[in-house]
């Protein structure tokens, strides 16, 4: 689906979609060996895997840098914000509330009316960043303001972060 939205110069064809006989087939008489199964002609074992990563990259250059300026403490009901952002949150158990203090930065990559998702921009990483602690989650709109974007080092760093995250 997010495949067939992606701007691109060919259109995208699922390597794996035989039809739905041989779909059917493949269920119960496999013909892969559990790490190579059989593609369409003229794709290959990796055209899923290279949409995947160029949708990643698309997501990243579209993400943008929020400050935090109000504390949120990462619970459910978050009265503190308003009675339409806790009535309002999004309700998805497997993404996470991303508690966030003042003077932090967050790189967001999706909202909705009163929540923001995004990771969590660690200031002193350098080049040995732990990428396994990275915390990303949803927190209030309410909190964050977008930061200007203006050509220094702090840019070059923020573009640097986002190599590494990704």
């Amino acid at each position: 689906m997010q495949a067939n939205l992606r701007k691109r110069s060919d259109e995208f064809v699922y390597p794996y979609d035989l039809g739905w006989k041989a779909n059917f087939r493949e269920l119960w008489r496999p013909s892969g060996d559990g790490i190579c199964y059989p593609v369409k002609c003229g794709s290959s074992q990796y055209d899923l895997t290279i949409e995947q990563l160029e949708q990643k990259r698309q997501k990243k250059n579209f993400s943008e840098e929020y400050e935090i300026v109000r504390a949120y403490n990462g619970r459910v009901w978050a009265f503190k914000h308003g009675f339409s952002t806790c009535a309002l949150q999004p309700w998805l158990l497997h993404e996470f509330r991303l508690p966030v203090a003042v003077g932090e930065r967050v790189l967001v990559s999706r909202w909705s009316r009163h929540w923001m998702y995004g990771i969590l921009m660690l200031t002193n990483c350098g080049d040995e960043c732990n990428c396994h602690n990275i915390r990303r989650g949803w927190f209030p709109k309410s909190c964050a303001r977008l930061v200007e974007m203006s050509v220094d080092n702090s840019l070059v760093e923020n573009n640097n972060l986002k190599r590494k995250l990704s």
